[in-house]
């Protein structure tokens, strides 16, 4: 499996607070059949772009050998973006997108006074020639509010990475209800662990996670999203068109 969000660099932001706390995420990930690691650190200041890049190399280069050799990992630059007014103010994006491929992972506030703006932020990426990978979009507050909005992100081509932990419940009722909801859709391109722990509902043990999920999600569904376009998108190819319904609010999956 590929996990494209993770938080595994130690004392960049919020994830993992030791080099040793890196590693075990590493081992952890190694035994919930995850090999390829995209470290998604946040960036929320445009101000240290820079310094942001040059932290991230110092800390990739300090675990991928490691990783690599213990426990056949492999660890790739990426960046969880915070969209702001000012973020959007750069017209060069490729320093944080994943793995240096079309695709940005970015998260936008869980609160806006205006909902709809999400829709003019995610046009103004692809105007600067990135597709917009929404970071957990069922935790967006606005979002649970009016699905309507996650209808025409999807009919204006981004892509929607879901926390896995979501659809088992840890984020809350509102966030599992929405994460369903776009199962049953089949719009989520990519579940992803946004790890910043070892363990635990935050942690990277996606497997483990995943036997939470109920009702389960059919096997070809999970493959799609843990394996097959997380591998297309770490690789830069484009993602496989996904036939979808439009989202409808509280409805029975499968």
């Amino acid at each position: 499996m590929v996990d494209i969000h993770t938080h595994i660099l130690f004392e960049v932001d919020d994830g993992a607070e030791s080099r040793e706390e890196s590693l075990m995420m590493c081992r952890i990930a190694q035994e919930n059949d995850i090999h390829s690691i995209i470290t998604t650190s946040h960036f929320i200041d445009v101000r240290t772009a820079q310094e942001y890049v040059d932290i991230r190399q110092n800390r990739i280069d300090s675990l991928k050998e490691e990783a690599a050799q213990r426990f056949d990992v492999h660890l790739y630059p990426g960046a969880e973006v915070h969209i702001t007014a000012p973020m959007l103010e750069l017209t060069d994006f490729s320093p944080f997108t994943l793995n240096h491929s079309r695709y940005l992972l970015a998260e936008f506030p869980f609160r806006l006074e205006r909902p709809e703006l999400i829709l003019d932020q995610v046009d103004a990426l692809f105007d600067r020639g990135v597709i917009p990978i929404l970071a957990h979009p069922e935790r967006l507050i606005y979002l649970q509010k009016n699905y309507q909005l996650i209808n025409e992100l999807n009919d204006m081509g981004a892509l929607f990475q879901v926390t896995l932990s979501s659809l088992a419940g840890n984020f809350g009722r509102e966030a599992c209800l929405l994460a369903m909801a776009m199962a049953k859709a089949n719009m989520i391109d990519c579940l992803a662990s946004d790890a910043h722990r070892p363990l635990g509902h935050r942690g990277i043990d996606l497997l483990e996670q995943a036997v939470y999920i109920r009702p389960p999600l059919p096997e070809y569904l999970m493959n799609r999203m843990l394996v097959e376009t997380p591998t297309q998108i770490l690789n830069d190819q484009p993602v496989s068109a996904r036939p979808v319904d439009p989202i409808r609010p509280r409805t029975t999956l499968f």
